[in-house]
């Protein structure tokens, strides 16, 4: 963008330098055409015509500076335009990503809880068997010891 400015900056510039040198020249004050000799009026003419061809080359300079600045606009809104399709195509992959991540980690926590909840039910059992072997102890107990059970 930068570029650009200082193109068309230069453009302007070299538009507004010719303006003023074509009208330095013919504000200077006119001579009588009769009074001036065949080589003066030779000068007069190739300094118009030298001034003429001038302003064609400027016009010229003007037209191509034009036609590069539309170029180099166009190749940036064609650098942006890309620039937007990888960004796009880097959020989607991102998102997706994101996706499958999630739904691994949905997935492990649900094999987490599902082993929580095997551990929580061998751990229960045990205590389960434990609880009936010390029953049994303690019947076994009271049979050699005589003992009745209290009454609950």
């Amino acid at each position: 963008m930068k570029r650009i400015r200082i193109i068309s900056t230069i453009a302007v510039m070299i538009l507004f330098l010719s303006l003023l040198t074509r009208d330095a020249l013919f504000a200077q004050e006119p001579k009588r055409e009769e009074n001036l000799s065949v080589e003066e009026k030779l000068a007069r003419q190739e300094a118009f015509i030298g001034l003429e061809e001038q302003r064609a080359e400027q016009e010229r300079a003007h037209i191509e500076l034009e036609a590069l600045l539309k170029a180099q606009a166009e190749e940036i809104n064609e650098n942006e335009q890309q620039a937007r399709r990888e960004t796009d195509l880097i959020r989607r992959k991102l998102e997706e990503e994101i996706m499958l991540l999630q739904k691994k980690a949905e997935q492990e926590a649900q094999q987490r809880r599902k082993a929580l909840e095997e551990e929580e039910a061998r751990a229960l059992k045990a205590a389960m068997q434990e609880y009936q072997r010390q029953a049994k102890e303690w019947e076994k107990e009271m049979k050699r010891n005589k003992l009745k059970p209290p009454r609950p």
